[in-house]
């Protein structure tokens, strides 16, 4: 296409806020918000609609010991990191502190959405907006929805698990689904001396504004290959 973009949507498609041209990050700088059916709003204040990703210290950073299989690294994409993640307990050691539990999986999945917010107080209205969960996983009535890249960056477009947090609390609000928590977890993968890390942030929003999200918790998980026994 006229503008390099192999796909027009992706025109749109600014998940981290370097992706933005330059005059629009000085300052408050403005940012895009998806509205659905193809239209967008721009609001200003971009430190409302990225969130910048908290550090990592040492005392979160764990050596993981594992077996590869055959298929670990047979593709690149993101679905395979959060494979890797499932099979090799990772999720499981993150989320619930627990090797043994068994969380029940539903995979990647595009649906649409319908509804409001607000942002820097503005009010913002959804009409079939587009949204994606790379993974949800449900324990105890309790709802993670997953969000995968396999690159580390400095931010991301809060949007992506805002979106995802919305569609389940219309449900939990309406009676609809009988919901617990609502949590959002962002993974990243990314080589690191030829070692691959795995880097968690796990969020949960308070009510339906943009900003108000909030750090759970956060680990890093240095994957170290051994041979089977």
């Amino acid at each position: 296409m006229a503008l390099g973009f192999s796909n027009k949507y992706d025109a749109t498609k600014l998940d981290h806020s370097s992706k933005y041209p330059e005059n629009m990050q000085h300052g408050n700088g403005w940012f895009l918000v998806h509205l659905g059916k193809g239209f967008h709003q721009f609001v200003q204040d971009q430190s409302f609609g990225f969130h910048q990703f908290e550090n990592v210290e040492d005392s979160e950073r764990v050596e993981w010991q594992y077996v590869p299989s055959i298929l670990n690294d047979f593709d690149s994409s993101e679905a395979n990191v959060l494979s890797i993640a499932y099979n090799q307990l990772i999720l499981h050691d993150f989320l619930y502190g627990d090797r043994r539990a068994n969380p029940q999986v539903y995979f990647s999945r595009r649906t649409k959405h319908t509804g409001d917010y607000t942002v820097n107080g503005e009010r913002v209205e959804l009409t079939q907006v587009q949204l994606e969960m790379d993974l949800v996983l449900e324990r105890q009535s309790n709802i993670t929805v997953f969000e995968a890249k396999k690159k580390f960056h400095k931010d991301f477009a809060t949007y992506q698990l805002f979106h995802p947090y919305l569609y389940f609390e219309r449900f939990r609000r309406t009676g609809k689904l009988m919901i617990g928590d609502i949590q959002c977890c962002f993974l990243q993968k990314h080589e690191v001396d030829a070692i691959n890390v795995m880097r968690f942030h796990l969020y949960r929003f308070h009510n339906r504004q943009l900003d108000s999200i909030e750090l759970i918790r956060k680990k890093e998980y240095i994957l170290r290959e051994t041979a089977p026994l």
